[in-house]
């Protein structure tokens, strides 16, 4: 853009402001040219790789209370035997820990609003 197209676009913008002494245009911008439908799928893509940042609360949740329940509890063969009751406690725990590994590790797998920019730029999905 010459001198002349930047002072008739200063021109038409700011009309007859007398009290403007000089104007700095910085409108430069890249522009992302898709279909609806290959934004829609890296939104959602992206939308569910954000819910998945927080997936890891419920497994501590429920660990943290399996943990204090089997230090806390004392044992009582009510339906079953206390051993079998014990083992019970032990294997829900096992898989709460091993849901919030998981959990962690997606969450690492997260990527940013720059990220998806740059995916939408080159994946022609």
């Amino acid at each position: 853009m010459n001198q002349e197209d930047i002072n008739n676009a200063e021109r038409i913008v700011l009309g007859d402001l007398s009290l403007v002494e000089e104007v700095h245009l910085n409108v430069a911008q890249n522009i992302i040219v898709t279909t609806e439908d290959k934004l829609r799928l890296h939104l959602d893509g992206y939308l569910k790789k954000m819910e998945r940042k927080n997936s890891w609360i419920a497994p501590l949740g429920i660990l943290v209370a399996i943990i204090l329940s089997f230090v806390t509890a004392d044992f009582k063969d009510i339906g079953l035997k206390a051993a079998t009751w014990q083992a019970i406690f032990i294997i829900a725990a096992i898989i709460a820990f091993a849901w919030l590994i998981l959990s962690i590790c997606q969450r690492a797998k997260t990527f940013t609003i720059d990220e998806l920019i740059d995916k939408i730029k080159r994946e022609p999905k």
